[in-house]
């Protein structure tokens, strides 16, 4: 050996001594990292559950008024419906009109609420999907 190589021998540190780690140093990094992604694991689960009740509180807040705006709805509805039979009835005409024509306009309410409520199923996408999944052509397919 030349002196130029046992120098670089010399300098380069024991890598058998440094390469291995004694079993508790193992042990105790991994129980640190363990540690770490608990509680990282543990905010994320905080944080998932709070913004899981903050929505189960906006769908509540959200259905109690779409459940008011329909009573007034429906309040407002009648009140014109019983108007017009006052004012049909105070005109002479007999009960039994001023009934077919409450029924008459309740069927149009009716058939315009059928078409909106069609229109914005059909606008929502999700037909074609829902066609696959619930269409018995795709279950005869699989036999």
């Amino acid at each position: 050996m030349t002196t130029s190589t046992q120098k670089r021998v010399n300098e380069q540190p024991d890598l058998a001594s440094t390469d291995e780690a004694s079993i508790p140093d193992v042990l105790l990094a991994w129980d640190n990292v363990f540690k770490g992604l608990k509680v990282k694991f543990k905010s994320h689960t905080k944080v998932v559950l709070s913004d899981f009740h903050l929505s189960v509180k906006a769908i509540i807040v959200m259905l109690i008024s779409m459940m008011a705006l329909v009573c007034i709805g429906i309040i407002v509805w009648v009140t014109l419906l019983v108007g017009l039979v006052y004012g049909l009835m105070t005109l002479g005409i007999s009960w039994v009109w001023c009934m077919i024509t409450v029924l008459g306009l309740n069927c149009i309410a009716l058939m315009v609420v059928k078409r909106i409520y069609n229109s914005a199923i059909t606008s929502i996408g999700m037909k074609t999907s829902a066609d696959l999944i619930f269409s018995s052509d795709h279950h005869s397919d699989n036999k």
